[in-house]
């Protein structure tokens, strides 16, 4: 399973974006699993505090073998976690420039 780490804030144009990247992804790569934080939690971002939904996130990459961090992800606090969380568990990083 591949974790694809996108910017998001609660903005409805990250959620199309990353949702337009995960389409691009299956259709080069048709038999590898991705997943979007944005889109298996983000209905729950005015729910839970920021630090119980990165949580959520972070549980989520830790089931996967490889995280995908996507354009402009050096911007956001928390692809940066998700950064640092997958170089700490010892996880293949990658980036969209590498997979498109």
């Amino acid at each position: 399973m591949v974790y694809v780490a996108h910017p998001y804030n609660n903005n409805p144009e990250n959620k199309k974006r990353v949702e337009h990247l995960i389409i691009k992804l299956q259709a080069k790569y048709p038999t590898m699993t991705f997943i979007s934080p944005i889109n298996t939690f983000g209905f729950l971002y005015d729910i839970l505090s920021y630090e119980q939904g990165m949580d959520k996130c972070l549980t989520l990459l830790r089931a996967c073998d490889t995280i995908i961090l996507a354009e402009a992800w050096e911007d956001s606090v928390g692809c940066g976690m998700e950064h640092a969380h997958a170089r700490m568990y010892g996880k293949m990083i990658t980036y969209e420039r590498e997979w498109i």
